[in-house]
């Protein structure tokens, strides 16, 4: 018989199936339907990457292939507060220095607007003029990544601001 999929609730599906008067087990439509739920019940994280530099959007998006994330690109600080008031974000990088905004500016005019506990933001800089990482802390920046960032380290640390 052919199986019957439910109608989505909570984005979970359930494979309703009639088992066949032999003493075989359908495992391979019980491994397809767990397969099926466990890959629709994966939750993507949206990160929001600002930055002038189109090269710097190659280079992340890049590093995160690999990984379960959906990365939106702008390309200016007031292009940013536009996404951000259309989206949910969980992350976002922002660079420092740029034209019209600089990310401080854009970082403390988002933070009116966005949930602090569910959306954090990484000032990502090459040219910190003196300005030490927790004086980026204290202006209300999550964390602080300097440009060039190892992969390595960029994975860790947005996957340890999501938990």
């Amino acid at each position: 018989m052919i199986p019957l999929i439910s109608p989505p609730i909570n984005n979970v599906f359930e494979l309703v199936t009639t088992t066949p008067k032999t003493k075989k087990t359908p495992t391979n439509m019980v491994d397809i339907a767990t397969k099926f739920k466990h890959s629709v019940q994966k939750k993507t994280h949206n990160i929001l990457l600002v930055d002038d530099d189109p090269l710097v959007e190659i280079v992340i998006r890049a590093m995160l292939a690999e990984h379960n994330f959906n990365i939106d690109f702008a390309p200016s600080a007031i292009e940013a507060m536009l996404m951000v008031s259309q989206g949910n974000y969980d992350i976002i990088l922002m660079d420092i220095v740029m034209p019209e905004f600089t990310g401080t500016d854009a970082m403390l005019k988002l933070k009116k607007h966005i949930n602090p506990a569910s959306t954090k933001i990484i000032a990502h800089t090459a040219n910190k003029d003196g300005v030490s990482d927790s004086e980026y802390l204290n202006l209300g920046f999550d964390s602080v990544l300097l440009k060039p960032v190892k992969q390595s380290v960029l994975i860790e640390m947005i996957k340890s601001l999501l938990t």
